[in-house]
This record gives structure tokens, C-alpha cells and sequence, in this order.
């Protein structure tokens, strides 16, 4: 938060993107200041503009059809063509799949074709598509034309604001972003209405019509974009379009002026050749993370759920639907009217948090209603409280489900918006899917856990508006631009300058100094005199929350495997894929694990794996069969892949010299001491239990993490926060420790780190100077993994069943030893080092293996094979504890050397 406040205050005085105003314009500022936006208040609404709002509308009134059509038609499709409701979920999922072909090309086409070609396109595919399914005699039909308007409808999501974002005045524009956006619930609300009383044929064909009235308009009347234009240079056409939308009469010349400035300074900083990995740049970031994180989190929270299958919430609750669909109807108008007309006024963060709290409260109640249903005496309640519950939700997300698809419109540049929309496209879609594929499935298998789930991930997407999403009210969309592109406005001169500095000094500095710093002094007293204050335990403590989730993660699946396979009715294939799930979520989260780590902060990951984690043990533990088994580990074992990178590095940079080894211990003893818990306690009660288990220090870390422990000091100075750095080391040394010898080398590392790695990219790690590093900590964590840890931890159960060894009794007996040794390389760590605790650590495990191996030969030998599950047993034993020593060196040397 303090970095938007500090990039609001540099907008108020000046845009970063735009010069300020001359002397000789200053003195006619009362009429076109580009500050004071004068021609936004004057600008009055001419038939062009107001048609061509209706244009937009007419096109949200159809995707508002698409998205409401398939929930009250479900069973007079289902009675009139014969379908099962598996077919009839395949042709509400169609819609999410066509969304997905349409992510892909649909920012790309708006940026190279226009938004006024595009809008036509995509009403031959409503068109096409919408009289394809009231024509259908079948299922292939209704699949093929919900493909269509739902390749459709999603561009028109991203379009709709975009084209209405760049014609309006900035006065104006959350106003008219939010009518387009009630236009699309209302007609959602008017599908679900008029759904339960005409026929399902006849529905189809109304959402055609506007379809016809909007290509009319597009043909004939409405102009193209004044900033596409200007874009793309067409000059005669920009200015002409522009005083077409403002009016004949009216003085357009300073958003002439902004604009063509804009584009011009755009222009300079974009690569001819550009590419969609361009937006992948660090001043794009928080638009990217904005973007793409609320437009998840909204599906994730249920959106399309509620939307398809209303009428199936209302059939399990015993509510009327017509009665259902009537109140719910009105409710979105109301929500979405609200939205509408406080968008201007209040900004768009109080309206998207208002919002998301409403969808959290509704998911809340849906659950409560599900659950009340097996209460004798409570279940009359059941009906109301399942109707309110919706209304509350329907109405809460027509408040906010325009304002992420508004965010994206205003946040991008144009030199990367084409890009950046299909990828948050992707992102809406790719998650959409998820959800609407899973629906039914976690409805069958638990209902109120399903909507639990939804009211967790609204409220990650809480804590995500209060935290990130700026407030963008009453600029012009330059401006908004410019506080995320700040690095954007450097002249030619600049770069030049700058690139000869870091060639000059600071280059023969790194060349005189490989090791970044000068020779410290003796900084042993500052390290030694540090006290161990509540905020440095705190943060330790949190570290090691997410490390014991972690660690369960990878404990889990070994002792809980007899027990799911006998419960759940798995095959073991069926179980080692949701053993492995673990590793697949592993190699997602190392994908983008580092880089949401320097991106967002060590703090604000924490956040995100722990609703990773809580939403991914959840799932397993309210689990019904495979597929959900599998979900929840894809996402705890996303979390914990990224877990063990990021807690020995966030510890690393906040401790002391002197306890470094022994704090980073900390979290890796926690880690191993909760697969240990897993082994034993997982050997003694439910494996349901085991999975609420995992979660709750993810609660914990949420409350520290949110109210308590600071960012690392280092990465804020790397990020140039430097009063931030400052005081977030002071509160973790304490007040009247002197801090500034660390200060001074924290900020001389950094600064000599900038000047020699300006323009960097991810291959610049493969310099001759950085082979060591590389090859030392990929090297180890490859050689451990190929060592066999995760088959050990995950899979021992299975070793002791082959064994003849029984389980409760060989998990008690690698736990103790495990904790034994952990307990033994936190205390040595500091006083021995490294390097021999590792070569300790390794030898165990070579030996263990070997013993392991000797254990199942000897099963062949007659004479021999009563010696075989003892020696299984202290195979074990070795290998486990050895493993515990050394595991967590490989991640403590990466933090330390890279």
C-alpha cells in the first residue's frame, strides 16, 4: 500500500509519462489544462457517443445471455432432447472452452484488426451461434453453438471496457463502464427470468437480436477507437473520430495533445519486433498480477458456478425456480445499478471490496444452508436461507464481476494491452473452465464443502483488493499507464548516460571485486549483539508455518495410503497418480516460484501459498474420490515446491550473520519434524483429519504474515524502498541496536548489483561468473531428489508392507530417529558448518539405500529372510535420519550463494 500512496503522490505532481504544461498553455489552463481535464467536465454526450455506447451494450446484453442461458433451460433441454446430465454439463462447459479458444486470439485480433472490426467479428459468431442452438436436434448441435458465442463471449468481456474506456472522458468512465457491465447482468437476469418462462429455443433467438442492432450501429454509424487509431498512426482518423465522439464544437486540442504525446513516448520505449513475453517486464508486474488475480479469484470464488447452476441449488433446497429466478433476477439489477452509478463517486476499491465481502458472506450462507439440511427441526429453514444466499451472492458479484475486466482496460499500455489481454483472457478462462468442469462433481460429492471453497477464495480475493488493486478513479487513462511505467519516460540521453556510468565505475568496481563487496571490517559485533526481538521470532515462526505445511505435504501420502485406497476404492495406479500430483504441482510452482518471489515479495508469497495450501487441503480432506485427491495435492504441492525455496531465503536475508545456519535449521527441522508428525500421527488417525492437520499453521502464518512480520529488508532495498528497508530492519534488530554498518553494506551490494545488471534478463545467469553457484545448487538438488527422498517419504509405507514390517510401529521408529537427527544438525550447523554435515549427511543416505537394497535381496534367500524386515527397519531408520541432516542444505546454500 505504501508504494501506491507514494505513486499517487508523484502522479498528483506530475504524470510520469507526460510533460507539464508550458507557460504559454498555463495561462489558458481554464479552458484545456491537461491537468485540470476542463474538456472532460465540458464534454458534452453526442448521439455518437450514446450510440455507440449502445453498441457496446448490445454486445454485453448477448455475452450477459451466454453466460445466463444454460441454468434455467437445464431441464427443458434436458426433457425435450433426451440428454443425460453429463451431456447437458458438456454443453454448459462448451461455453468455457470456446472462451479458451478466444483468450488465445482475441487480444492479439482487437490490437491488429481494431476494436470496430472486432465487435463485428464477433457478431457473426453470436449470430451463427445463437441460431445454431434453436435449431439443434441434438447434442453435437447445442456443443457447436455454445462453441461459438462462447468463443465470443469472453472477447467481449475484455473488448466491451476497453472500447468504452477509451472513448469516454475520465469523468465519466466508471460510470459508463459500469452501465455497460448492469447492461450484461441485467440481461443475465433477464435470461434466468424470461429462461423459466418461454421456451428454451425462443431464448436463443432474443439473444440474437442484439447482435443484429449492434452491427447495424457498427457498420454504419460508430467510430473506431481515437487511441487505436492514434496507435497504429492514423492522425487524420484519430482527431477525426475524437471530434466526432466529443462533438463538433467542442476544444479537443489538449486530448490531442496527451494522447499523440502518449503514443509518441509509447512508441519510443516499444520494440518494432515486440512480442508477447514483452509485457513479462518488472514495471508491468502489478497490472499483470492485478489483472489476471482478480479475474481468477472471481471464477475461483464461484462466479460461473452460481451463474450455470442456480437452478440446481435451487432444486436441492426445494425452492420454486420461476420464484427463484424472479428474486435473484431483481437483486442483480439492484447490485449491479448500485455499481453503476457509485462507480464514479467512490472510486472502484471501496465497490470491489464491498463486493467480494458480499460473495464471501453469500458462499458462506450456501454452505450453512447444505449443511442445516441434515438437522432435523433446522431443515425448514433450508429454502430461505439457500434463496437469501444466492441473492446475497448474485447481487454482490454484479457489483464487482465488471470492475477486474474495468482494472484491465485502464491499467495496460498500449504497447503491450494486446498481449496483456490475452493472456488475462487465458488466465479468466483456463480457471473458468476448472471450476465448471468440477462443479457438479463436488456438488455430488459434498455441497457444502464446494461452496466453502468458494468463500475461501473470496476471501484471498479480500485480502488481495485491500493490498494490491490501485484506485484509478478520475484519470486519464495516460496517467493510470504512467504510475505503472514510470521506468518508461527516460529520454535516449538518459540510457546513454546510464549505460556509460554502469560501464565506467561500477563495471571496473565488479571487475576489481568479484565478490560484489569490499572486505568487511568485522561486522561480528553487530551480528553477535542483535537481540533476538518478538518481530525476528515472529517472522521465524511464520517462516516455519508454511514449512510444516510443507512438510506434511510431503509425509502425507505415505502413511494415509491403506486407508484412502480401502476407503475411497482407488486402484495403487490410481493412488500413485495422486502420489505424484505432489511432483506436479512441484514443477508448476518452480516455473514461476522464483520469479513471483522477487516480483511481489517474500511477504506477499507467503500470502498466496497459504491460501494455496488451505484451499489444497481442504479439498483432500473433504475429498470423494479421485479426481478431488488429486486436486488438493496439484495445489498443496504447488505451494509447498515454492515453500522450500522461499523460507530458507526469507530467513536468510532477515537473520543476522552469526545465526544465519541455525535460523535457516529452524524451518528445515520444522519441515522434516512435521513429516515426521505425518508418519506417526498419519499411522494413528483419519487420513481426513491428517489433511485439516496440514492446514491449520497456514492460518497461523495468514495472521502473522497480514498483521505482524515485515518484508525482507533486502529485497525492499533491491526494490529501491529504501525508507521501507530501513525500518523494517530496525524492527527486526530493535530500536536501539545501531543498524547502519549492515544498512551501508546492504545498500552498497545493491547498488553495485543494479549497475551491473541494467536490462537483465533470465539468461544472464548463465555468465561465467555465476557456473559455480549454478552448478553447486541445481547439482545438489538434483542429486538429492535422485538420491531417492521423495520415493522414501512417500511411499515407506509401502516398504514396510514388503517388508512384513507393521506400520504404526516402523513410522514411531523412523519419526524419533528423524527428529533426533534434524534436532542434531540445527545445533551443529553454526559450530561445524556446512560442508561436513552435507558429506555426513550424504553417507548416510548412500548407506541407507544400500541396506534398503541388501533388505529385499535377502527376501529370496531362505535362512535369511527373518533378517530381512529388521534390516528393512534400520535401513530406514538410516536413510531418514541421514536425509534429515542433509536435506535442507542444498536449499540453505542456494539462498546463501545465489
Amino acid at each position: 500500500m505504501g508504494m501506491f500512496k507514494k505513486e499517487r503522490e508523484e502522479e498528483t505532481e506530475q504524470p510520469l509519462l507526460l510533460p507539464p504544461p508550458s507557460s504559454s498553455s498555463s495561462s489558458s489552463s481554464s479552458s484545456s489544462s491537461s491537468q485540470d481535464h476542463v474538456g472532460d467536465r465540458d464534454s458534452t454526450l453526442t448521439p455518437t457517443f450514446l450510440l455507440s455506447i449502445l453498441a457496446v451494450a448490445c454486445g454485453c446484453f448477448a455475452t450477459g445471455c451466454t453466460i445466463g442461458y444454460t441454468s434455467p433451460v437445464e431441464y427443458q433441454i434436458i426433457g425435450e432432447l433426451g440428454l443425460t446430465v453429463d451431456e447437458y454439463s458438456v454443453f454448459g462447459s462448451m461455453m468455457v472452452v470456446g472462451g479458451l479458444a478466444g483468450s488465445l486470439v482475441g487480444g492479439k485480433i482487437t490490437e491488429l484488426s481494431g476494436r470496430k472490426r472486432t465487435m463485428m467479428g464477433l457478431d457473426g459468431l453470436f449470430i451463427g451461434g445463437w441460431l445454431t442452438i434453436a435449431s439443434a436436434k441434438g447434442a453435437p448441435q447445442l456443443y457447436f453453438g455454445m462453441l461459438l458465442i462462447g468463443m465470443a463471449a469472453p472477447i467481449n468481456l475484455y473488448l466491451a471496457p476497453i472500447y468504452v474506456a477509451e472513448i469516454t472522458p475520465s469523468n465519466l468512465r466508471g460510470t459508463v463502464v459500469s452501465v455497460t457491465q448492469l447492461i450484461m447482468f441485467c440481461s443475465i437476469s433477464f435470461a434466468y427470468l424470461l429462461g423459466s418462462l418461454i421456451n428454451w429455443r425462443a431464448l436463443a433467438l432474443i439473444g440474437a437480436i442484439p447482435c443484429l442492432v449492434q452491427l447495424f450501429l457498427t457498420v454504419f454509424i460508430i467510430p473506431e477507437s481515437p487511441r487505436w487509431l492514434a496507435k497504429t498512426g492514423k492522425k487524420k482518423e484519430f482527431e477525426a473520430a475524437l471530434l466526432q465522439l466529443r462533438g463538433g464544437n467542442a476544444d479537443i486540442s489538449w486530448e490531442v495533445d496527451e494522447i499523440k504525446e502518449y503514443i509518441e513516448t509509447i512508441n519510443s520505449i516499444s520494440s518494432k519486433d515486440s512480442s508477447f513475453l514483452d509485457m513479462f517486464q518488472k514495471q508491468y508486474a502489478i497490472p499483470l498480477i492485478v489483472g489476471n488475480g482478480l479475474l481468477v479469484l472471481q471464477q475461483f470464488s464461484g462466479m460461473n458456478s452460481y451463474n450455470m447452476y442456480t437452478d440446481v441449488i435451487f432444486v436441492s433446497a426445494g425452492i420454486p425456480s420461476t420464484a427463484g429466478f424472479l428474486a435473484v433476477a431483481s437483486f442483480q439489477i439492484v447490485g449491479a445499478f448500485l455499481a453503476a452509478t457509485m462507480m464514479d463517486r467512490y472510486g472502484r476499491r471501496p465497490l470491489l471490496q464491498a463486493g467480494v465481502i458480499g460473495t464471501c458472506l453469500g458462499s458462506l450462507l450456501t454452505t450453512l444452508s447444505f449443511i442445516l439440511q441434515g438437522f432435523e427441526g433446522w431443515s425448514r429453514m433450508t429454502p430461505t436461507l439457500a434463496l437469501l444466499s444466492v441473492m446475497i451472492y448474485e447481487g454482490a458479484i454484479a457489483v464487482w464481476s465488471g470492475i477486474p475486466w474495468m482494472i484491465v482496460a485502464e491499467l495496460f499500455p498500449l504497447s503491450i494491452k494486446g498481449s496483456a489481454g490475452t493472456m488475462c483472457c487465458l488466465s479468466y478462462n483456463i480457471s473458468s473452465l476448472m471450476v465448471s468442469l468440477t462443479f457438479q462433481s463436488l456438488l455430488q460429492w459434498n455441497p457444502p464443502g464446494t461452496f466453502l471453497i468458494y468463500a475461501g477464495a473470496s476471501g484471498v480475493a479480500i485480502g488481495f483488493a485491500v493490498k494490491l488493486v490501485p484506485e484509478t478513479r478520475g484519470k486519464t487513462l495516460e496517467e493510470i499507464q504512467s504510475s505503472f511505467t514510470h521506468k518508461m519516460g527516460k529520454t535516449k540521453k538518459q540510457e546513454r548516460e546510464e549505460t556509460s556510468c554502469s560501464s565506467g565505475e561500477e563495471g571496473r568496481t565488479q571487475a576489481q571485486q568479484p565478490l560484489l563487496l569490499p572486505p568487511s571490517q568485522d561486522h561480528d559485533g553487530g551480528g553477535r549483539d542483535s537481540p533476538l526481538t518478538p518481530t525476528f521470532l515472529l517472522s521465524i515462526l511464520a517462516a516455519a508455518c508454511g514449512s510444516f505445511s510443507a512438510g506434511c505435504t510431503i509425509g502425507y501420502t505415505s502413511p494415509v495410503e491403506y486407508q484412502i485406497i480401502e476407503e475411497l476404492g482407488l486402484s495403487v495406479d490410481e493412488y500413485s497418480v495422486f502420489g505424484s500430483m505432489m511432483v506436479v504441482g512441484g514443477l508448476m510452482g518452480s516455473i514461476v516460484g522464483g520469479k513471483i518471489t522477487e516480483l511481489i515479495g517474500r511477504k506477499r508469497t507467503m500470502l498466496g501459498l497459504d491460501g494455496l495450501f488451505i484451499v489444497g487441503w481442504l479439498t483432500i480432506a473433504f475429498a470423494e474420490g479421485a479426481l478431488q485427491l488429486d486436486l488438493g495435492m496439484l495445489l498443496i504441492g504447488t505451494g509447498a515446491s515454492i515453500n522450500i525455496y522461499l523460507a530458507p531465503m526469507y530467513v536468510a536475508e532477515i537473520t543476522p550473520n552469526n545465526r544465519r545456519g541455525a535460523a535457516v535449521s529452524v524451518t528445515q527441522l520444522t519441515m522434516l519434524c512435521s513429516i515426521s508428525f505425518a508418519f506417526l500421527v498419519g499411522s494413528l488417525i483419519s487420513w481426513r483429519a491428517l489433511a485439516l492437520i496440514g492446514a491449520t499453521p497456514c492460518f497461523v502464518q495468514l495472521l502473522l504474515a497480514i498483521f505482524f512480520i515485515p518484508e525482507s529488508p533486502r529485497w525492499l532495498a533491491k526494490t529501491g524502498k529504501e525508507k521501507e528497508f530501513e525500518a523494517a530492519l530496525l524492527q527486526l534488530r530493535g530500536r536501539t541496536v545501531d543498524i547502519s554498518w549492515e544498512v551501508d553494506e546492504i545498500k552498497e551490494y545493491t547498488k553495485i548489483i543494479h549497475g551491473i545488471s541494467k536490462n537483465s534478463s533470465s539468461l544472464d545467469m548463465f555468465q561465467k561468473q555465476y557456473a559455480i553457484p549454478l552448478i553447486v545448487g541445481n547439482g545438489l538438488l538434483l542429486l538429492q531428489q535422485f538420491s531417492g527422498m521423495n520415493s522414501y517419504a512417500m511411499y515407506t509405507a509401502a516398504i514396510f508392507v514388503s517388508a512384513g514390517i507393521p506400520s504404526t510401529v516402523g513410522f514411531l521408529a523412523v519419526a524419533s530417529f528423524q527428529l533426533v537427527a534434524t534436532f542434531l544438525a540445527a545445533a551443529l550447523m553454526d559450530r561445524y558448518g556446512r560442508r561436513p554435515l552435507l558429506q555426513v549427511g550424504v553417507i548416510g543416505t548412500c548407506l541407507g539405500s544400500l541396506l534398503t537394497a541388501l533388505s529385499f535381496i535377502l527376501q529370496g534367500f531362505e535362512g535369511w529372510s527373518r533378517v530381512s524386515p529388521t534390516l528393512a527397519l534400520l535401513s530406514v531408520m538410516i536413510y531418514s535420519g541421514s536425509i534429515s541432516i542433509w536435506s535442507g542444505i542444498p536449499w540453505m546454500i542456494v539462498a546463501e550463494v545465489i
